[in-house]
């Protein structure tokens, strides 16, 4: 299962904390993340003449048997406060672990729903 999550930030910082400091981050970069899931840099959208937020466009791929609790906990890490909007497959969650972990859950065929109780 792939999902969009776009993330609505102050600058591109954030993808670096993602994606590593490496100098740049372009689409197509991949991380693995703890819990067996896959996050991909799409593309990041920012308009600096205007005060509106960047948003940080990735797709997290969950497959059967990841632990989803495990990759909610490491989003949450990374974010870190800097999110001030998120939206996982274009509807709006809060950016912690417990509402990060039920999209997931929520979007995830019913066959493949690991039955680990839901984060606080």
């Amino acid at each position: 299962m792939t999902v969009t999550i776009e993330i609505g930030t102050r600058g591109v910082a954030l993808a670096f904390a993602f994606f590593g400091a490496g100098g740049a981050v372009t689409p197509g970069d991949e991380v693995e993340t703890p819990g067996g899931g896959t996050l991909t840099y799409l593309a990041h959208i920012e308009d600096p003449t205007r005060e509106i937020p960047t948003i940080l466009v990735v797709a997290l791929d969950v497959g059967n048997g990841a632990d989803v609790p495990a990759i909610s906990a490491w989003m949450e890490e990374t974010i870190g406060g800097r999110a001030l909007s998120m939206t996982v497959d274009r509807v709006e969650v809060e950016p912690h672990r417990g509402a990060i972990e039920r999209a997931l859950r929520e979007r995830m065929p019913a066959g493949s729903r690991e039955t680990t109780s839901l984060s606080p």
